[in-house]
């Protein structure tokens, strides 16, 4: 290739990229203002119908009405190209029809010939075809990236599309996968609906806290935490996991819940991999039985329970078994709440030894944090975020992600130190 072509190709990407309507519903809403772009009027026009137009997916409904609300709250971020009669005259001048494709491509004509030279993107194959005739510059097609999967989708609504979703629940107008949680907002950012698709219907998200000798009184302090306790206290989700950042009260919040139902002849059962922290020496073998082995690794239940005298009490009531995950090969765990903490220290193989394990009348309810993987293996291989993957929308499978820390204002300054 020439050095005058390379040239030439490096000023494209250098020009400010013209949108159309298909690449911003296809980026990652992440990626979207990373740089200033533009894109013609004609395209909120269009996103506003799409919200609207049965004949399109739900999913492509929730994209635009989320897209909409995305550029609404950015506005200073980009630039937009106003449709006028110049457009109008110069597609009956080149005799074309006025179509939403044409008019937004006439205004990246417009937009590049008198504002700014531009890169048209699309990922339209028909639209691309047709920007050569306008001379236009085609950028690169956008790479459709599914956002991070939190367990919830949080959008916003009016009083009318709120009202559709109380009288319709077995519509599952937002396209949310069996399990996941429905979070909508009004244009004051007031919660006014939770609610979670059971592959039936939405049910409205109804948690209590629970109360007894050993942890006391414990309620949800937070959005998430709510939806948390409503999926642990689910009997019919029998995979639960949470997944959040240090004190954001994942352990706990799963501690509390299990305690509660010690009442309902349940049996805690706690597993861990004892893997020291990244750093760190080995510590080697430990003196004495398995249960004081992995007592150090059982520290965080003791913490959530009150001290180690309490953890030793109920160990002696067998009410609690701690027990190393090597050891769980031929076991048949039958009701009990099987919890891992740390679960972020784990293979896909060791989630699926643990999860064959689980017998009649238990569940099993993971743990972790993967900004805090403690060994190479993990993050080849991590466990945790396959489980996440591989179970999301399966009928015995619930997940919440945790946002806050809500430890102490002490422990929110480690965010600065990670």
């Amino acid at each position: 290739m020439k050095t005058e072509e390379i040239t030439n190709m490096e000023k494209d990407k250098k020009k400010k990229k013209f949108m159309d309507t298909c690449s911003l519903l296809e980026i990652n809403s992440n990626e979207l203002f990373k740089d200033r772009f533009v894109i013609s009027n004609q395209t909120l026009i269009e996103l506003e119908s799409i919200k609207s137009n049965r004949n399109k997916s739900t999913d492509i409904q929730y994209k635009a009405r989320s897209l909409s609300k995305l550029l609404s709250n950015n506005l200073d971020k980009f630039d937009v190209s106003i449709i006028t009669n110049e457009n109008y005259s110069l597609l009956y001048e080149l005799n074309l029809p006025t179509t939403n494709d044409y008019l937004i491509l006439s205004s990246a004509y417009i937009w590049n010939k008198d504002v700014e030279p531009i890169q048209f993107v699309t990922n339209d194959v028909n639209c691309r075809l047709l920007a050569n005739m306008f001379g236009l510059t085609l950028g690169e097609t956008v790479e459709s990236v599914e956002d991070e999967y939190t367990g919830y989708k949080e959008i916003v609504l009016d009083d009318e599309a709120v009202n559709q979703l109380y009288t319709n629940p077995k519509v599952n107008t937002y396209s949310c996968l069996i399990n996941q949680y429905l979070i909508v907002k009004n244009h004051s950012s007031e919660v006014v609906y939770k609610g979670r698709w059971n592959g039936d219907e939405y049910v409205i998200v109804k948690s209590r806290q629970v109360n007894n000798e050993t942890i006391g009184k414990v309620r949800p302090i937070n959005l998430q935490q709510e939806l948390a306790f409503e999926l642990l206290q689910d009997k019919d989700i029998t995979v639960k996991v949470l997944t959040g950042k240090q004190g954001s009260g994942k352990t706990f919040l799963m501690v509390a819940n299990a305690i509660q139902q010690l009442k309902l002849d349940k049996k805690i059962i706690w597993i861990r991999n004892n893997v020291e922290v990244k750093g760190t020496e080995k510590i080697g073998f430990l003196p004495s039985g398995i249960t004081e082995k992995l007592l150090p690794f059982a520290m965080p239940l003791a913490d959530h329970i009150g001290s180690v005298d309490g953890l030793e009490g109920l160990i002696t009531q067998n009410k609690i078994e701690i027990q190393h995950l090597g050891f769980l090969r031929g076991r048949d765990l039958k009701n009990s709440i099987v919890i891992c903490s740390e679960a972020e220290n784990l293979t896909s193989g060791h989630i699926g030894l643990i999860v064959s394990r689980i017998g009649e009348g238990s569940s099993l309810w993971l743990d972790g944090d993967c900004k805090q993987i403690d060994s190479k293996v993990f993050i080849v291989d991590n466990g945790l975020k396959t489980a996440i993957d591989k179970l999301k929308g399966q009928k015995l499978f619930g997940y919440v992600k945790l946002e806050e820390c809500e430890r102490s204002e002490t422990a929110k300054l480690a965010d600065l130190l990670c």
